[in-house]
């Protein structure tokens, strides 16, 4: 039996972080005699290194979507080339730290939860190695060689893996233990400090877009919608609600880095990100959201109504088609569809029935300790 798994992973999006802090805090739960380590490589990055990496990713994302939708879809179809060596070129730099660290813990299993660290140390390493793909549709740049076994949310991810795919074992992705708790909704809302029972409409971070967040807001307050009675949709998807017209909506709007100031008000209430972002996503009715990997995976378990905005060009456009595919959600493209979608998923005229999503992290690790 293995004594000790790593897993490893990088800023570059918060999602590859978040999966492999689930995967070791699963590990240590139901695996108490393994020792875990969560190592995020880019803690331990030089300057030069840093922003090579994740500066012009996060940049290109704030001001060039476009652009980074481009370069996306075009080194997904083409070999790399010269861009491709110099990237790898780069990753050279601290690979000796990384190496030591690793060492010195002695893993006898590691798994990475983003190709840069992948790319980095795969062919340096003697232990069994394994990718969890975090995302929907696989760029090819996540076809590192030397892993045992790649783990990937869907069929159609596992078709996009291409030569690799026989490699591939559908899992799913896996959540944070904060999820799988039972958190009754009532109290929720009473910890959280609303006090009445209209319904409860969530903003999650975005990136700029064709919607805008501030504008789709004002117009849901000042037209008093007409929504009914939040039952929070605690048992399912899309429930009918009793008639409520004289109400407003509650309005929780978690800003992002790229999102300008919008001013709470009564009823709107606007904070930054939470480390206790399940606890709102439970009183929500409706939640709007981005397209990233592990967010939409995360309300998905919640079974939550999901309206996603603004899919970044490329990575979130693919998942955003592959999650509505399979029924999670709806992709609203401006502000007057978005409008619409949250009045119809308020008043139960739309219904998400895709089936519940299984937890993706004992998969994994009864794969990879023998017991599955």
């Amino acid at each position: 039996m293995i004594k000790k798994i790593l897993f490893i992973s990088c800023s570059a999006g918060s999602g590859h972080i978040k999966a492999a802090e689930a995967l070791h805090l699963a590990c240590a739960k139901k695996y108490p005699q393994i020792q875990s380590w969560h190592f995020n490589i880019s803690d331990d990055w030089n300057f030069l290194l840093r922003h090579s990496v994740t500066t012009p990713y996060e940049f290109a994302l704030k001001h060039y979507p476009a652009l980074f939708g481009a370069a996306y879809k075009l080194t997904d179809s083409a070999p790399l080339t010269k861009a491709g060596q110099l990237f790898n070129f780069l990753l050279r730099f601290g690979v000796q730290k990384h190496l030591d660290k690793i060492s010195e813990f002695g893993p006898e299993a590691v798994v990475y939860t983003h190709f840069i660290p992948a790319l980095m140390l795969s062919k340096f390493l003697d232990a069994p190695q394994y990718m969890l793909v975090t995302d929907y549709y696989a760029h090819k740049i996540w076809r590192v060689p030397n892993m045992k076994a790649f783990f990937v949310p869907t069929e159609e991810t596992k078709k996009s893996m291409g030569k690799f795919a026989p490699a591939c074992a559908i899992t799913g992705l896996p959540v944070s233990p904060e999820f799988k708790k039972v958190k009754p909704i009532a109290e929720l809302k009473t910890k959280l400090g609303l006090t009445n029972d209209q319904p409860v409409v969530l903003f999650m971070p975005t990136v700029p877009g064709k919607v805008d967040i501030g504008k789709v807001v004002l117009s849901l307050r000042t037209e008093r919608s007409g929504v009914k009675q939040s039952p929070a949709i605690a048992d399912g998807i899309a429930s009918p609600y009793r008639a409520r017209n004289d109400k407003q909506l509650n309005i929780i709007i978690i800003l992002g880095k790229n999102q300008g100031d919008i001013a709470p008000s009564e009823n709107l209430r606007v904070i930054k990100p939470v480390p206790n972002i399940d606890e709102y996503m439970r009183i929500a009715d409706v939640i709007v959201t981005k397209a990233g990997g592990m967010s939409i995976t995360e309300i998905a378990y919640l079974r939550k109504p999901m309206l996603i905005i603004n899919p970044i060009p490329g990575q979130e456009e693919y998942n955003a088609k592959i999650f509505c595919k399979l029924g999670y959600c709806l992709v609203a493209r401006d502000n007057d569809e978005l409008e619409a979608k949250i009045k119809a998923a308020l008043s139960g005229q739309l219904f998400f029935k895709a089936p519940p999503l299984q937890d993706a992290a004992e998969k994994i690790l009864n794969t990879i300790f023998g017991q599955g």
